[in-house]
């Protein structure tokens, strides 16, 4: 059965890969783009999802949400993903405009007159979708699926406990860990086994297409960022992992647990602290553990090698 997606995200150098991934997958129906505040403002990361839409050639509806977290103050990435989001150059001038409706709005909209057939996948601070959730709280019920990348059950990357997209408001992913949905984590722990290398970036420069250019470019600087910071040969492809999963899930294991997020200021503010031995609370949510991450890659090389 084809996912029928809505992709809440924050472009973004990976989640432009992911954008790419969903498009040009048969397995895929991509809805709509809701973007939110994160890896760069809202500004941005509006502007990136129509920019990567029009490069796709796609009139996927794109809605701007929330500006800023529920509670705490704004957090960016810039130093991972530029000023902008998009580190490329000859990104061409913008000729498409967002939707008039909110982005929180737009979810409950969807999922509502498609109930029990919308898979919401979210790559970013999930604010948006908590927001939609306050709008309507039967929607957790009415929602196939939800998929997240953010969180961790080790280590963070913007604290030492605590991943970004939890960090940059962990008051809405409480409220979304806590709505009765369950939801499907793609962690830290998760995406740092997925990858891409200079032979990655060899590949999609080598597609002669302006994807697989900006694709290169993006990747790029990503690799150099984590060259840089964590003498790594590789970038960790966060984003993609998700929209990977829905495609192909025998490319992932993972387990049932109960994650509960920190909103208690202090060392371990924004972790997701996953409950490995089962004896406190009922699961709520599969843990992504382990990916098969060569293939991941080939299938992600594979599918934005069709775009002309």
């Amino acid at each position: 059965m084809k996912h029928r997606i809505l992709l809440d995200c924050d472009p973004g150098h990976d989640d432009a890969i992911a954008i790419f991934l969903a498009l040009s997958s048969a397995e895929i129906e991509l809805l709509g783009i809701t973007a939110t505040h994160g890896n760069v403002g809202i500004e941005h990361t509006v502007r990136n999802a129509l920019l990567l839409t029009q490069l796709a050639e796609t009139q996927t509806p794109v809605y701007a949400g929330a500006a800023l977290p529920l509670i705490r103050e704004p957090i960016q990435a810039t130093r991972v993903h530029g000023k902008t989001g998009l580190q490329a150059t000859g990104l061409p001038d913008l000729t498409r405009q967002p939707e008039t409706l909110h982005a929180a709005q737009a979810i409950v909209k969807t999922v509502r007159e498609n109930p029990g057939e919308i898979t919401l996948v979210a790559t970013g601070p999930l604010t948006n979708v908590a927001l939609a959730f306050r709008l309507d709280p039967e929607l957790p019920s009415l929602i196939r699926k939800l998929v997240w990348m953010g969180g961790s059950t080790t280590y963070g990357n913007v604290t030492p406990s605590a991943e970004f997209n939890a960090f940059a408001d962990p008051h809405a992913a409480y409220i979304v860990f806590n709505s009765g949905i369950k939801v499907h984590q793609f962690g830290l722990n998760l995406t740092l086994q997925v990858m891409v290398r200079e032979e990655h970036i060899q590949v999609l420069q080598a597609m002669n297409t302006e994807v697989g250019r900006i694709s290169a470019e993006l990747m790029g600087h990503y690799v150099q960022f984590y060259r840089d910071r964590y003498g790594l040969d590789g970038a960790a492809l966060h984003d993609p992992c998700t929209i990977a999963y829905l495609i192909d899930p025998t490319l992932f294991s993972g387990q049932d647990y109960h994650v509960q997020v920190d909103i208690q200021e202090g060392p371990n503010f924004g972790r997701t602290v996953c409950d490995y031995w089962g004896g406190h609370e009922t699961p709520n949510t599969w843990v992504a553990m382990e990916a098969n991450s060569e293939e991941v890659m080939r299938l992600i090389l594979e599918r934005l090698a069709t775009f002309r």
